[in-house]
């Protein structure tokens, strides 16, 4: 990917993750967030299972790659061996397009707020707004392409 932007947001994404790590067990939202993401993303850590040791924390039971019996003494042989980091950036590049566009209509609809309506000149009661027009029309265009890509 050649957006200069998503190396920050790689970043920023890291240092989310750390922080989450150092409040492992005493925030629900980021036990919680961790737990979702190990299985999920089927990783551990943020680069690898070596991350929570690093953080002084247990690794968790979510880390798990093998049976249950195996997680009950949770230890790194045991654990997913890819790093969460590198598969959230995966899962971002291969939605980039739909995030693109997400963001595209965000910004049309924000921007052409500031425009006024457009008036139909065949019909002057009638008053037509920018964004709408603009919504629809990538709207089509979006579901054509998936169209074109199930075929």
């Amino acid at each position: 990917m050649s957006f200069w932007i998503f190396e920050k947001i790689t970043k920023r994404i890291q240092d989310d993750m750390s922080a989450a790590i150092e409040n492992y067990h005493s925030s629900s939202l980021s036990r919680e967030a961790w737990d979702n993401t190990h299985r999920y993303l089927k990783c551990c850590g943020i680069k690898s299972a070596k991350d929570w040791t690093k953080y002084r924390v247990d690794i968790p039971k979510s880390c798990c790659l093998g049976s249950i019996e195996e997680c009950l003494q949770m230890t790194e042989a045991v654990s997913y061996k890819s790093g969460c980091l590198k598969n959230a950036v995966l899962l971002l590049k291969s939605h980039m397009h739909t995030i693109s566009m997400s963001v595209l209509l965000i910004f049309i609809t924000t921007v052409s707020r500031t425009i006024p309506p457009i008036e139909c000149r065949q019909f002057k009661n009638i008053s037509i707004d920018f964004s709408f027009q603009l919504m629809s029309f990538l709207l089509v265009l979006c579901i054509l392409a998936k169209m074109k890509k199930e075929d």
